[in-house]
Order: C-alpha cells, then sequence, then structure tokens
C-alpha cells in the first residue's frame, strides 16, 4: 500500500517534467526556426553577371541625378537621334598614322621617376592568347564564387547617403565637362584604335581595335584572324579560323562609355574623399552590382575630368582628353601593372555607321575536300581513291622536350591538332570511334630562337601482328613575321600539309599499294615485322 502510494505521488511529477521538456524542445525548434526565416528574409542578394530581378529598383539608392532607365532605353532604340558632327571611319587596313608624337625625354625621365622598369619591348609582350585563355580560367573560378552584396537603402539621410549625393555631383560635372549629358547620349557607335609605345623601338606600334554599338555589341580585333566579340545575346572567340570558349563580355558592350560606367543600371557610387598629394583628387568608389566588379575613380578638381581609375593592382591614368566631334574622349592612357608601365593611345571615331554583321562570329574554317584529298593521294595510285578505308587520327602530343628545346603552349598544339583533324576529314578519311588503324604524331623536340625548329614523327599502325607499319620523322623550320605568333593559321597550314603528303606516303605501305607512277613496276616484298623490328 504505501508503494502504491508513492507510485501515485512520482507519476504527476513525471508528467509535469516531460511536459517542461517538450516546452523547452518546442521553444529552442520555434527559436531556431525564426532565426532562419529572419535569415532568409533579410539576406543580401546574389547578384548574377546577368540578373533577373522582379523588382531591380529595390535595391537600388535613389539618386536624384541617376540617368533614368528611360533614357537609356532611347539610347538603345533605332529612332533618329539629335545630329553631331561625325568624324568618318577611314577605310583600309592601313590607315594612316594620326598625330603620335615620340615620346619626349621629359616623358621617359617621368617614367624613370617612377621607380618602374622600362616598357616592354616587342618580343617581351605577353601572348594575348595565352594572356586571354587565363582570364577565361580566372573569370570561371570568379564566376563561381562571384557575389556582390546589396541591401535596400533603408536610411537616406545617413552619411552614406550624403556622399552618395556628393559622388553624383562629380559625375554630372565630368559630363559637363565632356561637353554635356545630351551631346554624350548622342553616340550611337564608337570605334577605338589602340597604339602601343614601343620604348625599346622608339615607336608607336599599332594594337587592337574595338567596336561598340549603342551598348549592345561588340567586338575586338586581337591580331590578324584573331577576334573576340558580344553579338547581342552570346559571346564568340575566333582564333585562326576555330571557334574557342570565350569569356563573358557582355560587360564590355554594356559598360562601353562614361555614361553606362557611371550613370548605368546597377551602379553604385560613394564618394571616400580627397585623394592625399598635391593635386588632392576626388575618389569615389564605383560598385558595377550587375557585373561584380569594383574601382576606384579620381577626378580632377580642376578639369572636372577623370584623372585615374584602380581596380586590383592595376592604375589607369588618363594622361590626355581629345576633341572628338563635340565631346572629349581619353586619348593617352598610361597602364600600370605590378612593376610595369605601358603607354597607349586610343584613336576614337564616333557615329561613324557600323554594319551589324560586323558583330557577329565569322564561321568556323573549312577545308576544301578536293585540295585536300589531291595532298593525300599525291603520292599514292588510283587504287587509293576507290578503296574504302578510314584512319583514326590521335591527338599529338609532345615528349619530355630534350635540353634546348622547350613545350609547345596549348593554343598552338590545339591549332595543329584541329588543323590536321579537320583536314583528314575533308579528306574523308578520318573516323570517328575506334578503328583499327590509326596516326599518331610525337612532337620530339621544338626549338626557339631566331628561327623555329619543330621536329616531329608520324607512325602509322594497325591491329595486326605487323603493330606499327611506316613511321617517318619530319621537320619543319620558319622564321615567325616580327611581332606575329610563332604558330598561326599560315604555320599550321604548312606543317599539317606536310604532315598530309608525309602520311600519304606511308598509305602506300598501310595499304599495299603501289605508289603513284609506278603502277607497272614489279611488285613490292612482302612486309617483313621482324625486319622492321
Amino acid at each position: 500500500m504505501r508503494f502504491f502510494s508513492l507510485s501515485r505521488r512520482r507519476r504527476p511529477q513525471l508528467a509535469i517534467a516531460a511536459s517542461l521538456i517538450i516546452h523547452l524542445l518546442a521553444i529552442s525548434a520555434y527559436q531556431r526556426w525564426a532565426t532562419d526565416e529572419v535569415a532568409r528574409l533579410l539576406r543580401p542578394v546574389q547578384m548574377q553577371p546577368m540578373p533577373a530581378m522582379d523588382e531591380p529598383d529595390r535595391f537600388r539608392p535613389s539618386a536624384p541625378g541617376r540617368l533614368p532607365r528611360a533614357a537609356m532605353e532611347r539610347l538603345r532604340s533605332e529612332t533618329e537621334l539629335p545630329p553631331l558632327p561625325t568624324t568618318p571611319l577611314l577605310s583600309g587596313d592601313e590607315p594612316p598614322l594620326p598625330d603620335l608624337p615620340e615620346l619626349s625625354a621629359r616623358t621617359d625621365d617621368a617614367l624613370t621617376a617612377r621607380g618602374k622598369k622600362s616598357l616592354p619591348r616587342e618580343q617581351e609582350l605577353v601572348d594575348r592568347d595565352a594572356m586571354m585563355m587565363e582570364a577565361i580560367r580566372r573569370k570561371k573560378a570568379q564566376r563561381d564564387r562571384r557575389w556582390l552584396l546589396a541591401l535596400p537603402d533603408a536610411d537616406t539621410t545617413d552619411q552614406e547617403s550624403r556622399t552618395r549625393g556628393i559622388a553624383e555631383a562629380i559625375i554630372d560635372s565630368a559630363i559637363v565637362a565632356m561637353g554635356g549629358l545630351e551631346r554624350l547620349q548622342a553616340v550611337t557607335d564608337k570605334t577605338v584604335q589602340v597604339w602601343f609605345y614601343d620604348s625599346r623601338g622608339g615607336r608607336w606600334k599599332r594594337s587592337e581595335k574595338r567596336y561598340y554599338w549603342r551598348g549592345l555589341r561588340f567586338r575586338e580585333d586581337i591580331q590578324r584572324a584573331i577576334a573576340r566579340g558580344f553579338d547581342g545575346s552570346r559571346s564568340w572567340y575566333s582564333r585562326f579560323g576555330l571557334s574557342l570558349p570565350a569569356p563573358d563580355l557582355s560587360r564590355e558592350a554594356e559598360r562601353w562609355d562614361f555614361l553606362s560606367l557611371y550613370k548605368g543600371d546597377g551602379i553604385l557610387l560613394q564618394y571616400l574623399g580627397r585623394s592625399p598629394g598635391s593635386k588632392a583628387e576626388h575618389v569615389i568608389r564605383v560598385t558595377d552590382i550587375a557585373h561584380g566588379r569594383q574601382w576606384e575613380a579620381f577626378f580632377d578638381p580642376r578639369s572636372h575630368l577623370l584623372a585615374a581609375i584602380r581596380e586590383g593592382q592595376r592604375l589607369t591614368e588618363y594622361k590626355e582628353y581629345r576633341q572628338v566631334g563635340d565631346i572629349l574622349m581619353p586619348y593617352e592612357l598610361w597602364v600600370q601593372s605590378g612593376p610595369h608601365l605601358a603607354v597607349y593611345r586610343h584613336v576614337i571615331y564616333v557615329n561613324a555607321g557600323m554594319d551589324l554583321d560586323l558583330f557577329v562570329a565569322p564561321q568556323p574554317r573549312s577545308w576544301s575536300r578536293e585540295s585536300v584529298r589531291m595532298v593525300v593521294l599525291e603520292h599514292v595510285g588510283e587504287d587509293l581513291a576507290d578503296s574504302t578505308f578510314s584512319l583514326n587520327i590521335r591527338p599529338i602530343w609532345q615528349k619530355p622536350p630534350p635540353s634546348a628545346s622547350i613545350m609547345m603552349d596549348g593554343l598552338s598544339l590545339d591549332l595543329l591538332n584541329t588543323y590536321l583533324l579537320e583536314e583528314f576529314r575533308a579528306a574523308g578519311i578520318a573516323a570517328e570511334g575506334e578503328e583499327d588503324r590509326w596516326l599518331e604524331v610525337v612532337i620530339d623536340a621544338y626549338y626557339v630562337g631566331s628561327q623555329h625548329q619543330l621536329i616531329l614523327t608520324a607512325t602509322l599502325r594497325e591491329v595486326s601482328d605487323r603493330g606499327w607499319v611506316w613511321s617517318e620523322e619530319m621537320e619543319y623550320v620558319w622564321t615567325p613575321p616580327r611581332g606575329a605568333l610563332p604558330i598561326n593559321d599560315k604555320v599550321g597550314d604548312a606543317i599539317t600539309f606536310q604532315l598530309l603528303t608525309r602520311v600519304g606516303r606511308g598509305l602506300t605501305v598501310l595499304l599495299d599499294l603501289p605508289v603513284a607512277g609506278l603502277a607497272d613496276s614489279p611488285a613490292r616484298p612482302a612486309f617483313d615485322p621482324a625486319a622492321a623490328r
């Protein structure tokens, strides 16, 4: 009876304890849910390169001086724009060199006084294609983690909003100094020919040429047969007739002028104060939330023009402006990247009129079946034309380089591989998938100097007791043109067509066919695998 009474007294205590534990767990779960919900509601917006947001204006600060969206759309429309004196685009591949005087001794002294290395000579210039591919790899890594955080501006009277108003006023003064808003808006297309100063040679050299159209399209001719662009919907990159992966060039098209860079959609401005030194320039931090970039802009308080921009370790100084029509455009730029300094001049033409086909990606290169097949059949009889055979074309690869030899860069190796494969496809010989016969080309050595020397070994193999059937070493020597890439489309054609000729001779052994012109000669001795070994 005593035990029964104790048990009855403990039951309410256990029930109360259990209820207390359940309530505590429920409160803890609710707090966790509420914390996650608040964090979700207040989470910053992740801005992608081409953001598609239901309420974009909600995440943009309200600035009275910002260019309205309607004005930007008017710039992109096909309506008639106000008249503006135009500078006609010169015709011909080699327009006369504009007023580009040599750098004075004072300028060279200034370069030395900055403690920088001398300007790179032509041979030391970085391969633009290698630099572009490296930029593509960096861009992909950035896009995997790229975002800029933009929260709604809940307080328009705080210090940040006041500094934004100051920044807007500085930008408006720069627009007036350049010629005024209406004149800048009247520009519909722009062509920029870039010149690079070679300090070792003491002369200006033609560099890339860029085309812009209404903030919607972009094209850059880097070198002969090397170009990239944005056609309004996608980016493209063409190198010697081959279509290669291209970086996202939509920003190059959209941020094409001063208005789009400093008053375009998705641009945030913040005034940082005056820079140290005698000039005491106005410093503005510019954040492009639409394309994930941020830089600092320096404005001259006397001329009100943009004096320099700094983005990461790269500093670009605008040393001189020139009149283009009725507006001022940057002319001479000094670009400092790390310890190196380069000088550029931009010759700009506006409202010259452009054919939109200029911005379309070039068609990939193709080879004539007749011409390629004629090279392959040069050393074999007519029986080859009637026979049905195919080869599996293995990718060209390079052995570990011997002494004094170097490894070929990936872009040049890809060019040779693509040219060789496409030529065999045009001849109707390249096999898709597995094949009992295959061609293997190995780079034994690649020497670089005043002349370039490439040594290759081509081998024909088959799945049989014979193993390898034919092998021959080939050597190609050439002198790259000054300022051109060592392996371009012309060199690639010469190397691969020479390979085609050599392989054509090897096919007579592989297929047991008579050599051309020797059809009436006695039969050749049978192939002896033991002797070949």
